[in-house]
């Protein structure tokens, strides 16, 4: 499953972008205060690339989960209506 989504992510050209909450592509630096910045692999980037949100839909944690699955549904909202 994970190398069939790297493709996928690969192919719509999105494996590298990084995205807000909002499902907005966060372009540029982003205070911390706006809640987008992690401890993940690129740590000093605002915001979360859809590995990273899927791999944080899988937390044992349920509020993370829901944020995460909220982000990745705004995503696909977003960049699927063309907006």
């Amino acid at each position: 499953v994970e190398a069939a989504l790297e493709a996928a992510m690969r192919a719509a050209g999105l494996h590298d972008e990084r995205f807000d909450f909002g499902g907005a592509l966060v372009r540029g630096e982003r205070p911390v205060h706006e809640g987008l910045h992690h401890h993940g692999a690129a740590a000093e980037a605002a915001g979360y690339t859809l590995a990273e949100l899927v791999h944080l839909s899988r937390s044992t944690v349920p509020a993370q989960r829901a944020t995460a699955l909220r982000a990745l549904a705004r995503v696909w909202s977003v960049h699927s209506s063309g907006r």
